[in-house]
């Protein structure tokens, strides 16, 4: 299996439509990163320099997206603000090299020391993945989004 990341733009932004919606009925928050990465709010980050949205490759399909940025107020850390992962590649054991794949592109193509992500409280894949990935280091008492973070 080879997982490629590929930047996008205004000119291969329709790469996206590539990956397939989970059909209903599924969690509120799966819904949510997919309206965010391929809605218009992900777009936004077009025109902004220091951010990036990227397509995931596996095996030379596009299957997922990310979108990350700098996290404002942390110098040296980058925000991964959305993992997608297309449903039909979901449990083939792909989303570990995928998170670190993004992980790596955050870090690297940012030129930062630190990759930093929330996951879902009911998102036990992620959670999971993220663990093995990262270090936990905070949990938002109100929402109860766990915060990983990674060099």
């Amino acid at each position: 299996m080879t997982i490629e990341l590929v930047a996008l733009d205004a000119t291969n932004i329709g790469l996206l439509d590539a990956i397939e919606r989970t059909p209903e009925p599924t969690a509120a928050w799966v819904r949510e990163v997919e309206d965010f990465i391929l809605g218009p709010a992900a777009r936004t980050h077009l025109g902004d320099p220091a951010s990036f949205i990227v397509a995931v490759k596996i095996d030379g399909e596009v299957r997922g997206a990310a979108v990350h940025h700098p996290l404002l107020g942390y110098p040296g850390s980058e925000y991964i603000s959305a993992v997608l992962l297309d449903h039909r590649s979901r449990g083939h054991g792909h989303g570990k090299q995928v998170v670190e794949a993004v992980v790596q592109h955050a870090t690297g193509a940012s030129n930062r020391a630190y990759a930093v992500w929330a996951v879902h409280p009911s998102n036990a894949v992620m959670l999971e993945i993220s663990a093995r990935v990262g270090e936990e280091f905070a949990v938002d008492e109100q929402s109860g989004y766990r915060y990983f973070v990674a060099p």
